[in-house]
């Protein structure tokens, strides 16, 4: 009976020892599992700092766009604007070195093919 007894003793000391072991080797890998969780973390803050980032350039690159945009108009139109100006220009030097030349049919939005005043 005291030979069962210490059997089981030692039987009951191997377990705890066993699961001692297991204890720390599960302590150990919560701790790494901990540290993980926190670069985790880390990263998805970063993660929504970049998303902000990345929002707030878009927006800017709208801005931008929009006033480029604006600017390609204006600046179209100043072209244009110039453009009609130099072939009333071109006009009156016509007129005025040919008076008699008839240049009604003149229009800047019109090119010659073919010998012909065409639409472009």
């Amino acid at each position: 009976m005291e030979k069962d007894r210490a059997a089981e003793l030692a039987l009951t000391k191997a377990q705890l020892s066993a699961a001692k072991e297991e204890v720390a080797r599960l302590s150990s890998e919560i701790d790494g599992l901990q540290g993980l969780k926190a670069k985790l973390k880390e990263r998805g803050e970063r993660i929504t700092q970049l998303v902000a980032e990345l929002q707030k350039v878009k927006e800017e690159f709208a801005e931008k766009e929009k006033s480029w945009l604006a600017l390609e108009e204006k600046l179209a139109n100043k072209v244009a604007s110039t453009y009609g100006v130099g072939f009333e220009a071109a006009l009156e030097q016509v007129r005025l070195l040919c008076p008699t030349a008839d240049v009604s049919a003149a229009d800047a939005r019109k090119i010659i093919h073919d010998g012909r005043l065409v639409e472009e």
